[in-house]
């Protein structure tokens, strides 16, 4: 039965996962209303209030039998350091079968 050989996690940036990543003039960075829209900094664009700040993280698993995994999210390089340093160390080695485990 194959394991978990590797965890690896990486970002991308402008679009994947994180749809508020767009260029300038598309309608997902227009006005906004929050609480911070109040402030005259803050209600022109969404990108004003951090809306990309997470960016697209890929997260991928390599079997020991060569097989390659993965998934798509946001989460930017906050998140790669949280998957490289926490679950990856408790997946790495574990039977690819175990998914109840791994969900623990």
């Amino acid at each position: 039965m194959p394991t978990i050989k590797h965890a690896r996690a990486f970002t991308l940036r402008g679009g994947g996962a994180d749809y508020h990543y767009q260029g300038d003039a598309h309608w997902i960075d227009d006005h906004i209303s929050t609480s911070m829209a109040k402030y005259p900094e803050y209600w022109q664009r969404r990108r004003s209030v951090g809306i990309n700040v997470l960016e697209t993280l890929v997260v991928e698993v390599e079997a020991s039998d060569g097989t390659v995994g993965f998934a798509v999210t946001t989460g930017g390089e906050l998140g790669t350091f949280i998957v490289e340093k926490h679950p990856a160390r408790f997946i790495e080695g574990a039977r690819v079968t175990d998914i109840d485990k791994i969900w623990d």
